[in-house]
């Protein structure tokens, strides 16, 4: 019915009706036809080595006899049980199989069977080079003294010729958007190739610089990076050099450089472009000494589930999924990389069967674990969860007014109305201090828990709190329901004067408590979210000890703010205003707070 909603298969009996049936109904119908449904305790394994499956069986009634076959990638038969038996867990132990997609069926004596398939991926990573450094073949040099020629080049704005200690070089025009484009024509499929750029540092500059296939007319996300010069960075006035690693989805790409605010202006003098042969070499890291058991991590961290976009390769099963892992160790190793954040609950919930943005492979999170296991990289499940499902009829048009969505999950704002349908710098749809919120969320995060656990390259969970996501208040201007007011008064003794016959009374409280008791109503919404913190921190440990729960604050640096510069405490104020406190964490072991800065926040948004 919508797109949280998905299935593979085939209609091969459709039945029509008179009048909806229970859930209790549909499962025993599905029953009649499957006796029995089973899973496999892990779906990725790793080649030349042993490998043991386990299988977790429940049956509709007894005696089921299941027998059991291993179908190579072919279809040939592998290896199969002697005799039926009843057990309700089945561990085959394998020989070192190649990689590639196996299935286990599952049979009873009528000949109804199961499958689940599982997937061998490959143990060594031909993406990383044993050598000292790239090997690096110049395919291009494209000197920028003048502007290209137009098959090849392409503006918005005027742009000009400048010049450094005797270096021409391209500016772009330095109004906001302004940018040129620089198309080049890859010998081969590769895809791995560098750009190599010199750029003028010698006035202030703030460029985006983005890599893509020309013919593409949105963005494909492959290379999007930029450069930052002036501010509080004194100008060198030289040129200087930058280079970036680029996988190329198509032979005809197309180099953008933007002017990304007003007065500066994106430039380059020159351009070269290598062709990568072979892998990318390991950096050579010195380590810190570990603190607390831990050495501080420097790593890959997306925001959205969109990893495939930047290593050329679709994310979908093997091989290509077995690709993109291997292209991303050896992109992290070659950088010096050694943890990698990635979704697992993201905007709608839990990614997997139900919810599937961008394509995700059947649990996804198993297959990067099982490859990062044997890189010796790490790896964090990040929480950026928005919404959740809620009972049919429980918003309407008329309880969004009415007043009636008060003792719901659904947040109360300062409106005295739940959020209008605003999204990224908003506060949140729903109040996570509210039970239906939290279990929501903790259903999900055991899902992660429960495949993360038995992995050593599983280091955690991070939550990814920007002001809209739900796992906390946000800011200021939400969390106004009746069971917040009742839980303040209980706690504190400070009675809050609104008439709670009032429809619009969110907004009532709003006024009283920001005129009357605004530090004491802040103290009490972050205790109550120190709270809820420990009680994720502490279902994670209990997931395994070492494991960590990262806060991550993306409370924007805002300039235009009065206080930003006169105020110390102008950060930690606004990350109070949303629930958290840092004080009130000291005392957990496994929590670690994280004050993350978009450079957009405080430059020139």
């Amino acid at each position: 019915q919508n797109s949280l909603e998905q299935a593979d298969g085939l209609i091969d009996e459709l039945r029509i009706y008179s009048a909806p049936i229970e859930d209790r109904d549909v499962v025993d119908l599905a029953w009649a036809f499957q006796p029995f449904s089973f899973g496999l305790a892990s779906s990725y394994f790793l080649s030349n080595g042993p490998i043991r499956l386990t299988a977790h069986i429940t049956r509709r009634a007894r005696p089921c006899p299941l027998s059991w076959k291993i179908l190579g990638p072919d279809g040939a038969s592998i290896t199969e049980s002697g005799k039926p038996d009843e057990r309700d867990a089945i561990a085959i132990d394998l020989p070192a199989l190649k990689p590639g997609t196996y299935t286990m069926r599952l049979s009873v004596a009528d000949n109804i069977s199961s499958d689940k398939t599982f997937h061998v991926m490959g143990r060594v990573n031909p993406e990383i080079s044993r050598a000292q450094g790239l090997d690096l073949r110049l395919v291009e040099t494209l000197v920028l003294d003048k502007i290209p020629g137009k098959d090849r080049f392409d503006s918005v704005g005027e742009p000009a010729i400048r010049e450094l200690n005797g270096t021409k070089y391209l500016e772009a025009a330095a109004t906001k958007g302004s940018r040129f484009a620089v198309r080049f024509l890859l010998p081969d499929d590769g895809p791995r190739y560098c750009f190599e750029l010199d750029i003028p540092d010698d006035k202030l500059r703030t460029a985006d610089i983005i890599a893509q296939s020309s013919s593409f007319r949105g963005s494909e996300y492959e290379l999007q990076v930029g450069y930052c010069a002036g501010d509080e960075y004194a100008n060198q006035h030289k040129i200087i050099t930058q280079r970036y690693i680029y996988h190329a989805l198509s032979r005809d790409v197309s180099l953008i450089f933007m002017t990304a605010r007003p007065n500066a202006p994106a430039a380059a003098a020159e351009i070269r472009l290598y062709k990568i042969s072979g892998g990318l070499p390991e950096a050579k890291v010195a380590l810190p000494r570990p603190v607390d058991g831990w050495n501080r991590e420097v790593g890959l961290y997306f925001e959205d589930p969109a990893i495939a976009y930047d290593f050329a390769i679709d994310n979908s099963p093997l091989p290509a999924l077995d690709t993109l892992i291997n292209r991303t160790a050896a992109y992290m190793k070659y950088s010096g990389q050694s943890l990698l954040a990635y979704p697992g609950i993201w905007y709608q919930g839990l990614i997997g069967e139900r919810y599937n943005p961008r394509n995700h492979p059947e649990d996804f999170i198993d297959a990067w674990l099982t490859k990062f296991d044997a890189e010796g990289l790490g790896y964090m499940a990040t929480i950026n969860q928005n919404n959740m499902d809620v009972p049919d009829g429980m918003i309407t048009r008329r309880k969004i007014s009415d007043g009636s969505l008060h003792g719901t999950c659904v947040s109360i704002w300062d409106t005295g109305k739940p959020n209008p349908g605003g999204w990224h710098s908003t506060p949140p749809n729903l109040n996570i201090l509210h039970p239906d919120a939290q279990k929501a969320t903790l259903d999900a995060l055991d899902e992660i828990l429960k495949t993360g656990a038995r992995h050593p390259s599983f280091k955690g969970v991070t939550l990814h709190l920007t002001r809209h996501c739900m796992q906390w208040l946000g800011d200021i201007r939400a969390g106004y329901n009746d069971y917040m007011i009742d839980g303040f008064t209980r706690d504190t003794g400070i009675s809050v004067p609104v008439d709670r016959a009032d429809p619009l009374r969110g907004k009532r409280y709003a006024e009283w408590l920001l005129a009357n008791a605004r530090e004491q109503w802040i103290a009490w919404r972050c205790k109550e979210m120190t709270r809820w913190f420990k009680l994720l921190a502490g279902r994670v440990a209990s997931a395994r000890p070492d494991l960590r729960l990262c806060i991550n604050s993306f409370i924007p640096a805002s300039p235009v703010h009065p206080d930003f510069i006169s105020d110390p405490d102008y950060i930690d104020n606004r990350n109070r205003e949303a629930g958290l406190d840092a004080a009130q964490l000291k005392d957990a072991p496994n929590i670690i707070i994280c004050q993350s800065v978009v450079p957009a926040d405080y430059r020139w948004r």
